[in-house]
């Protein structure tokens, strides 16, 4: 199976920044006031830890079957 991610972007007050451009999703974690998120772009995945929880990343339920 696979997991479809699509390339979301993140929310800024009212605006949505990098749709098409990067997807960025919420993971379990926090670490301090922020949550952790992974994320993906043009040839890169990563873990990031500064997006702060009203910056509207995307959530995707995912489980193994």
């Amino acid at each position: 199976g696979a997991v479809f991610l699509p390339a979301s972007g993140y929310r800024e007050g009212t605006t949505m920044k990098d749709v098409r451009v990067m997807g960025l999703y919420w993971t379990p974690n926090c670490y301090i006031n922020n949550v952790i998120s992974f994320g993906f772009g043009s040839g890169e995945v990563n873990l990031f830890y500064g997006y702060e929880r009203h910056q509207g990343l995307s959530v995707r339920l995912v489980r193994d079957l």
